[in-house]
């Protein structure tokens, strides 16, 4: 409303597959900029973090990394020495299936926790639940990770199981 007041185009999108198609845009964009700028020593050097909790996101954005072959080297970043400038971010309790396939591919990737005020916080956190309902399609594959990980753990601990 507020856009068409002013005389401007709606920057909204209609729906969400042309919110996803936008942010898979942006993310390839980004990432061959800092792949063109890797190349050059003395470019000044640009970071960002891939936030998403959409799976397709994530491999489009890890297709693209690979195929620039871009090193990401997880000690530079936790440095904060960032070395090739790009990470991944998840919100803590979602898309943990995302995570760990993450750092299965040695990606370096954090998991956030917003904080702040409960009157600041609830309503972010529902925003994010509502965006990304499709996530919680995926929360009983997170307990089955969860499940096999404790009993991993506890094979490791006691040999007879």
């Amino acid at each position: 409303m507020w856009a068409s007041n002013g005389g401007y185009d709606c920057p909204l999108f209609s729906t969400i597959e042309q919110t996803h198609l936008s942010y898979d845009e942006a993310v390839r964009w980004t990432i061959n900029v800092i792949s063109r700028q890797l190349q050059h020593e003395s470019a000044p050097q640009m970071q960002t973090i891939i936030a998403t909790h959409n799976l397709h996101s994530v491999q489009l954005a890890t297709h693209v990394i690979q195929s620039e072959k871009i090193r990401l080297e997880r000690e530079y970043m936790l440095a904060a020495r960032f070395n090739s400038g790009i990470c991944f971010a998840q919100l803590h309790g979602m898309s943990d299936q995302i995570t760990l396939a993450l750092a299965d591919l040695q990606m370096p990737v954090y998991k956030y926790l917003p904080f702040g005020p409960v009157q600041d916080v609830i309503p972010y956190l529902i925003r994010r639940s509502e965006e990304n309902s499709s996530v919680f399609r995926h929360v009983s594959s997170d307990g089955n990770i969860a499940i096999k990980e404790i009993a991993s753990r506890l094979r490791n601990c006691i040999p007879f199981l």
